[in-house]
């Protein structure tokens, strides 16, 4: 199951989020893209080819994540990479450095930082579907502290979700869990709720919490990412095959509570439906995209 949910290609999807702290759409058209890439540059690898993995910057740091591979044959990862961004945009010349791995080898986990931690979650591995969350403190020198498992384990265990971490105007952090997909049962079920966690200032994670309010469709391998006070996510896969793969966009303004309130679908989505993609927010020209 969790193979094949992984196995679709990463595409990078360019949104414009405006308005968002007013609740306003996203709009409906563009005249031109917001931003226009320069030629694509390869740089260095990391070590052994994978999909489904979770990766997230630190800084100018990028830390990679467990996944999956087929070749030769299937194997997951408990593996940590770390490498350094240059100033060029490029991977240093130290390239990639393993450090401390994490515990259960998994692909379909989350991943999100907070600068001081890495934070995972959940994942499928040999033992089925997870549902812990394991921490690890970001080092001076780059490298990852050693793991540890929270007492807390996310209500419901879940692979191919996506993990935010939200921050609130009352300066509390959360851990928000989004959708993603599981067994209830004897069933396969893609969920539409979210719930959260707050972090401690040591770090550590607090009881988790389901938040009342539902996306509009369960899903797993959307893509998330949160602009100032909204949380967005963006296609997914449904229940059905192919023919269930969304291109919608949705978003909610976030409670202090760390959960979304009612969420709204934009009225126009992507141009075509999309799972297993990425999302990237930068600032350019002006713009947020």
């Amino acid at each position: 199951m969790s193979g094949f949910h992984a196995s679709t290609l990463g595409i990078l999807a360019f949104l414009m989020a405006a308005g968002t702290a007013s609740g306003q759409s996203l709009p409906d058209a563009f005249e031109k893209p917001p931003v226009e890439l320069e030629t694509w540059q390869a740089t260095a690898n990391f070590t052994g080819p994978r999909a489904s993995h979770a990766a997230v910057i630190a800084g100018n740091r990028i830390v990679l994540l467990g996944g999956y591979s087929v070749d030769p044959s299937y194997t997951l990862f408990d593996d940590v990479q770390v490498a350094s961004i240059g100033n060029d945009g490029l991977i240093t010349a130290a390239g990639w450095q393993k450090t401390q791995p994490f515990k259960i080898a998994r692909s379909g986990l989350a991943a999100v930082t907070d600068g001081k931690f890495v934070y995972i979650s959940g994942g499928y591995s040999q033992q089925g579907t997870l549902a812990d969350i394991q921490y690890a403190r970001l080092n001076e020198d780059g490298t990852v502290g050693p793991w540890q498992t929270s007492s807390k384990a996310m209500l419901v265990p879940r692979s191919n979700h996506r993990m935010e971490l939200i921050q609130t105007g009352q300066g509390k952090k959360y851990l928000a869990a989004i959708a993603g997909v599981g067994e209830i049962g004897a069933d396969t079920v893609h969920f539409d709720h979210l719930e959260v966690a707050e972090i401690a200032t040591d770090g550590s994670v607090g009881e988790w919490k389901m938040c009342p309010f539902h996306l509009k469709g369960g899903r797993s391998a959307p893509a998330t990412f949160v602009n100032g006070s909204r949380l967005y996510v963006v296609g997914g896969w449904g229940d059905l095959l192919l023919s269930d793969v969304f291109n919608d966009i949705q978003h909610a303004p976030l409670r202090p509570d760390g959960c979304a309130d009612p969420w709204y679908t934009n009225p126009t989505g992507l141009l075509m439906p999309l799972y297993g993609h990425t999302l990237a927010l930068a600032r350019a020209g002006g713009n947020t995209v």
